[in-house]
């Protein structure tokens, strides 16, 4: 009788495994973890095996140690703030790419080599801010394409490499309640739909300053964001800018001859001439630095671009 019962007891316990799920470790971590060397990165599926959601608490990302984020694959969401920082030998978020959602904030700073954010193409949501602030060799935050909530406020701070908000564009506008651009000596280019829609909505929570030219005040972005509308939309690149930026000779292409102006953001003609060819060189030595904004009228269309002038 005894061995009975004992056998029975063993069969009940093996149902309750075989019925359990095969990844009963989905969620995890709901106070948060701190990733600060390399092998904490790789050990994290060893360590929390099935883990793709990390419940809570703030997930901190930091150590000059840290050179990839390949070990953290396997998160689909973090619930809570994720934050990184002082990462100076990581030069992109690979790794992150099956993230779609982060329930906090999301903070990337003082990360020395770290230059695009590729990796984030998958993140959809935020739940409380956006946080870029103080990466020196940031030039691109086009891996934010796919965001489209943020819930709160967008930051971009004291980062001298980046040149445009492109990667911000599909943001809804109703999801930030505020808008924070400065210190950023080269960015020239903030005329993104979503900031666009912002200072469209007259919203006053916004500070825009210490950028490159066009984008160093809300008047000058919203100027830009006025000759963004008239663009229109071409199935191939009809016009073409090159070097730019550019210090001294600036080759112009288009799709065809036309009507070619150049105005400064204040708008304000400084050059208008037919073009005959498909090629116009220009010498820009003697412009003032700062952001102008090409037009050209032809049979095919209008084809608007911008200038960087160094």
């Amino acid at each position: 009788m005894r061995k009975l019962f004992v056998f029975l007891l063993a069969l009940s316990s093996m149902a309750r495994i075989m019925a359990q799920p095969a990844n009963p470790c989905s969620a995890c971590l709901q106070d948060g973890i701190t990733f600060s060397t390399q092998s904490d990165i790789d050990n994290f599926q060893v360590n929390y095996p099935g883990c793709t959601s990390i419940m809570g608490g703030v997930v901190t990302i930091s150590g000059s140690d840290i050179t990839n984020l390949n070990g953290l694959s396997v998160l689909t969401s973090i619930v809570g703030i994720l934050e990184i920082k002082g990462c100076n030998n990581l030069t992109s978020l690979s790794g992150l790419d099956n993230l779609t959602s982060i329930g906090s904030i999301l903070y990337i700073h003082l990360n020395s080599s770290l230059t695009e954010l590729s990796a984030l193409n998958h993140l959809t949501s935020i739940g409380s801010a956006l946080w870029i602030e103080s990466n020196v060799s940031l030039s691109s935050i086009a891996g934010l394409s796919n965001l489209t909530s943020i819930n709160g406020t967008l930051n971009v701070d004291y980062n001298p490499a980046l040149t445009s908000l492109s990667g911000l564009d599909n943001i809804d506008t109703a999801s930030i309640s505020g808008y924070f651009v400065v210190y950023n000596s080269s960015l020239f280019d903030c005329a993104v739909k979503s900031l666009c829609d912002f200072l469209a909505s007259g919203t006053i929570f916004n500070q825009i300053h210490n950028n490159a030219g066009g984008c160093n005040s809300p008047f000058e972005v919203g100027d830009a964001c006025e000759h963004m509308d008239v663009e229109t939309p071409s199935p191939e690149p009809l016009l073409t800018i090159y070097p730019n930026p550019a210090a001294s000779t600036l080759v112009i292409g288009s799709g065809s001859s036309g009507l070619l102006t150049i105005r400064n953001p204040a708008g304000q003609l400084l050059l208008q001439r037919e073009t005959t060819g498909t090629k116009t060189i220009l010498d820009i030595s003697g412009w003032k630095s700062g952001i102008y904004f090409v037009q050209i009228a032809g049979v095919k269309g209008l084809y608007s671009g911008k200038i960087l002038k160094l």
